[in-house]
């Protein structure tokens, strides 16, 4: 597949998932305090608690789009 129609493809997807995922990690990191994986950042001074769920977002808006091109893929069948 080429570069262009490769991120035509996929692109938009993956930022949408991408931007969702990072929004709804943070929201929820203070409520549920999962563990975060290697790539993300955890901070905890006082009760001050910064999240950036780099690594984590990633993970979760590449399952999206292997998702979504799993279910492209059964409705051609």
């Amino acid at each position: 597949m080429q570069k262009k129609k490769f991120l035509a493809t996929y692109g938009p997807i993956f930022f949408i998932s991408y931007i969702g995922s990072f929004i709804l990690l943070v929201t929820l990191y203070s409520r549920l305090k999962f563990p975060t994986i290697w790539g993300d950042i955890l901070v905890k001074k006082g009760g001050f608690i910064l999240y950036l769920p780099w690594a984590s977002s990633l993970a979760i808006s590449l399952l999206i789009v292997a998702i979504v091109e799993m279910y492209r893929f059964t409705k051609r069948l």
